[in-house]
């Protein structure tokens, strides 16, 4: 199944990309990521973006991978900009999907054993 750009989902997911990395305006990784991005932003921004993106496009894949941003939680880089990377790839997969509701099953169930055995 091909995916489709939800433009409401994107544009929300780009403002609020835009505004966190506006809270860091010191930190040298934000700025190149603001930099990196800054294109896609105002497209998605602007619904310019029509179609989904392969994440082979996206600058800064390494850097997160790296945890080049961990330390940014407040707000969050890390999950703004994946928020945005999805939307802009056109949301999750169904592969994706079903991984993340083994994942958060597997979390419940964990934390149910945690609970029983207190």
């Amino acid at each position: 199944m091909t995916q489709s750009i939800d433009q409401a989902r994107l544009r929300a997911a780009a403002e609020h990309l835009d505004w966190v990395l506006s809270c860091y305006p010191d930190d040298e990784d934000v700025k190149r990521l603001r930099g990196g991005f800054a294109s896609l932003i105002e497209q998605a921004k602007a619904g310019l973006i029509t179609e989904p993106r392969d994440r082979s496009e996206f600058p800064a894949r390494y850097a997160l991978a790296e945890g080049t941003y961990a330390d940014l939680e407040n707000p969050s880089v890390e999950e703004a900009l994946v928020a945005f990377s999805i939307d802009l790839r056109g949301g999750l997969a169904e592969r994706e999907k079903r991984l993340v509701a083994e994942l958060e099953s597997r979390w419940k169930t964990g934390d149910q054993a945690r609970a029983g055995a207190s």
